[in-house]
This record gives C-alpha cells, structure tokens and sequence, in this order.
C-alpha cells in the first residue's frame, strides 16, 4: 500500500483518508481489548484516526487516554447469551431458552434507546467506518445502518466452542447480521471457517487476521529478556489465562505430575483468575503442590514470560492464542494442544510441539522438552523470530487495511 498505507482507495483509486469508530463491550482490558488497542495503534502508525466507544468504565479508559485515542463510554448490551447446559429435553433447559429470549428483547429495546446518542457521538467523529470488537458486541452495525457507513465486524473467539455463549436471536439472525456487514475479520482461519460453517457463509466477506500484541520497539526490548534455561535447575512451564476446565490448566497439572513420576525437574506457574481454587485443590490431591506455584489474577503478565522456559496453551478451543503469541514474543517455545488455531501459530517441531490433547501426550512433550533443553532453546530463538514478523503492530495494521480496502466511502 506504500506512502498511502494509512488509506483506503475509493472506487476511482483515489486514496481517502479515514476514521474509524471502534465499539467494545467491556471496560477491562482483557485479550479482546488488548488486542483492538494493539490494533489501533498500528493503524495510528499508517495515519488512520480511531475512536473507542466502551459501553462500562474500567481500566480500558485510563490506557486509551494515556495513548491519546479519544473514547467515550455509552452503555449498551452484549448480544449473546450463556446457553443452559442441560439436555435439549430437560425443563430447564426450555426455562432457560424462553429466560434467554425475554432477556434478548429488553437488551434490544435498551440499545435502541441508546442508538441516537451512539449515532450522534459517531458522527461527531466523523466516522467512516464502524467497528464491532468480538463476536458478542455487534451493535456497530446499527449504528452503520443509522449513519449509511460500512459495518466491519472483528470476530475475536468461536463463542460457543470456547465461552459457552450462543448469538440472541439464533444463527438465523447471526447470518443477516454477517450479511450485513461489509466486512467480517476472524482472528484465526479456524475461526472464520468455523463461522462460516455455522451460518452458511460462501461469498469473501469472512476473512482471517492474526492479532498483533506488541510493537517493533516492544518486541526489541523482550528480545533481550530472560533466554531459555538450559542449565541446571528447575525446567518452568508456565500458562497463562482464564482458569477454567476447557482451558487445560488441570490438564497441565495432571501432567506435571506424570513428568516429575518420570523423574523430571519441573515445576509449573498458572497465572488467571477463575476456578483458582479447584485448581488449587487438584494440585494438593496429585501431591505437586512444592512444583506448581498457582497466582490468581496478574494484572502485568512480563514477569511470568520471563520466567518461563516453555508456555503452554492446552485449550481445546483456542479462537487465536494471543498468550501463544505472547510466549513467543520472549523467545519460549510453546507446547500448544492440536486443536482450534493453535497449529496455525505452533509448528511442531519449529517454534514448538503440538500434542494430541490426551494428559499423557502432553505429559511426554513436557518430558522431552525439560530433558532436552538445547532443544527448548533453539525452538525459542525460532519462535522470537516468528513473533517479530507476524505479530507486530503494522503487520496486522496493515493486513486490516488490505481486508477492508474498498469498504469505506467518502464522507
């Protein structure tokens, strides 16, 4: 795209210049904010002015203002639900559909209400495009309709695969809503194939974009941290995020134990909030509780990068793994689980190690990264490598502006 980078071309190849409005529903700065402030700040570098609109208060408005990104926060409702997990046939489950439903049609009255001060506050902008951020947060859409701009939809997760939630409305209603969109960018093929599938998508507007999680300057400076440790001593797995079953911290445990029955020397940290107490109690009943260090919620994770000799990412349903990208990023490998779109980061053999998803597979991968670790060592350099080239800020910036080139009209 060259000088003309920060651009989108209209329909006489002229370049125009453009500003996007970005809506997200949370106010903490979790994977999905960090990655669409990430996002902004590339396409900053590139001359494209962006705004965020947050519909709750938190942590997320104190890092755009000291990033000078203008934000406003308006309140509006997410448009998933968390689905009962009961059988079709079981009365709760039908209780809960029609609680489900209920609650669906006093959120879309709600965001009606709030449509004209959204609009408004997009328009003073001076919008050319609107930006729905992850997959339970499309009211961008309304607003583009309102002001006659284009809807792009930056879908950060599977949904249903990975958080249990399921669109209000049904895939019928999902559907228009893609439809609807000029755009749709998934952070993963796995994740654009899989929405694709779910709602009988065939045309090209469903496309795939890994997320950028550092810049060039960032990704220098990590490069000089902590190397893989390859003397004695302790051999330190770490994984990091949401506690919770699926994400495989339990997993990760029960290997451990495997590994040092082996007689490895290994101990393992988790760092997330969530089920930190069952967890907590697993790691008491394998006996490893010398070996696994559990801390709860990290606010700034640098520390346990660092740390690290090897991540793992053993969630069965990784919508992107920016915590893959993460570890990556300060030279360590990654033994990630086959699955979701881990292998499209991992490569076995090159970065990482892959495994099949079973305990004792991973617990052998484990085994032969912590006894080998000339080996952990040289997977780490590679994956540094890979980070600097694909995660870096205007890698994804610029992957963006190439999605959505044509979407945008002049004002």
């Amino acid at each position: 795209m060259g000088k003309e980078s920060g651009r989108i071309a209209r329909g006489d190849g002229n370049p125009l210049s453009v500003k996007i409005v970005f809506f997200t529903h949370g106010g903490i700065l979790y994977g999905a904010n960090l990655s669409m402030i990430d996002l902004i700040v590339g396409l900053r570098e590139k001359g494209v002015e962006s705004m965020v609109i947050h519909a709750h208060s938190g942590p997320i408005e104190d890092r755009l203002r000291d990033l000078g990104i203008p934000s406003k926060c308006i309140p509006f409702e997410m448009c998933v639900h968390w689905r009962s997990d009961k059988p079709t046939w079981h009365p709760r489950r039908w209780v809960s559909e029609i609680a489900n439903s209920i609650r669906a049609l006093r959120k879309e009255r709600f965001n009606k209400r709030q449509l004209k001060e959204l609009a408004v506050a997009t328009r003073a902008f001076g919008a050319d495009v609107a930006v729905s951020n992850a997959s339970g947060t499309v009211i961008g859409l309304e607003v583009a309709k309102q002001l006659g701009i284009p809807h792009v939809w930056h879908i950060r997760e599977f949904g249903d695969l990975d958080w249990d939630y399921y669109p209000d409305g049904g895939m019928r209603r999902r559907r228009e809503q893609i439809l609807q969109s000029a755009k749709v960018v998934c952070v993963s093929q796995a994740v654009a194939d899989h929405f694709k599938k779910q709602c009988g998508i065939t045309d090209g507007r469903v496309v795939a974009l890994h997320d950028s999680i550092a810049s060039r300057d960032e990704l220098s400076a990590r490069a000089q941290g902590a190397p893989v440790n390859t003397e004695k001593g302790p051999f330190t797995f770490a994984i990091t995020g949401f506690v919770k079953y699926s994400k495989g911290q339990f997993d990760a445990v029960s290997a451990l134990r495997r590994v040092v029955d082996a007689g490895g020397d290994a101990r393992l940290v988790v760092a997330g909030q969530g089920a930190t107490e069952e967890l907590k109690a697993h790691v008491q009943a394998l006996g490893v509780a010398d070996r696994v260090e559990v801390l709860g919620h990290v606010s700034d994770l640098s520390e346990v990068y660092r740390r690290a000799d090897c991540g793992l990412m053993c969630s069965v349903a990784e919508g992107f793994g920016r915590v893959t990208a993460e570890f990556m990023s300060w030279g360590k490998p990654v033994i990630g689980r086959n699955s979701g779109a881990t292998p499209e980061i991992v490569e076995d053999g090159v970065n990482g190690l892959l495994y099949d998803g079973s305990v004792s597979n991973l617990a052998e991968k484990m085994t032969l990264m912590a006894e080998d670790r000339n080996l952990a060592s040289r997977l780490g350099v590679r994956a540094l490598e890979q980070a600097a080239q694909r995660f870096e800020h205007s890698v994804c910036a610029t992957g963006f502006l190439q999605h959505t080139r044509g979407v945008t009209k002049a004002r």
